[in-house]
């Protein structure tokens, strides 16, 4: 049962949403493929060649850890990455409250970056994720694995 706080709190909007996520991909994104081509992860070659796992592991953990380092203390203040505060929403345990910086990482952000390399599956896992914000509560799976949900902020 939810209590008065969480009833009050105005779910984001679905556009608003994916445009925050979109937006903070394409910074993080900027930020990250410099670094991989330094360490010659992605090249200019002009070649169509695949990572290979490892290359995969080490890009997708510098993207989180960039992802981290850019926005720590704006998840850690307010639970908003840079372009959820610009785009003035914020991420909200399901009882309203700011949840903890642990459980953003952990429980939303590590399943959700993950996922999308599980083989076979990982792109379809990340669809599904996604189209659940179409549901009546607006949450994808990975605010229901950390028991969160996209709200307005005033």
């Amino acid at each position: 049962m939810e209590d008065s706080q969480s009833t009050s709190l105005q779910p984001a909007d679905r556009l608003t949403r994916l445009g925050a996520q979109l937006i903070d991909g394409v910074i993080v994104s900027v930020a990250t493929l410099p670094i991989l081509f330094l360490f010659g992860i992605v090249g200019f070659s002009g070649e169509d060649s695949e990572l290979s796992f490892f290359e995969t592991i080490i890009s997708t953990t510098l993207g989180l850890a960039v992802f981290i380092a850019i926005n720590y203390r704006s998840l850690q203040a307010t639970a908003q990455t840079v372009c959820k505060k610009l785009l003035k929403i914020r991420i909200a345990h399901i009882d309203g409250s700011k949840p903890k910086l642990e459980i953003l990482v952990l429980k939303r952000y590590l399943p959700q970056w993950g996922v999308v390399y599980v083989p076979f599956i990982g792109g379809i896992l990340n669809l599904v994720n996604v189209l659940f914000i179409f549901r009546e509560d607006r949450r994808c799976v990975h605010d229901l694995i950390a028991d969160t949900r996209g709200v307005v902020t005033s």
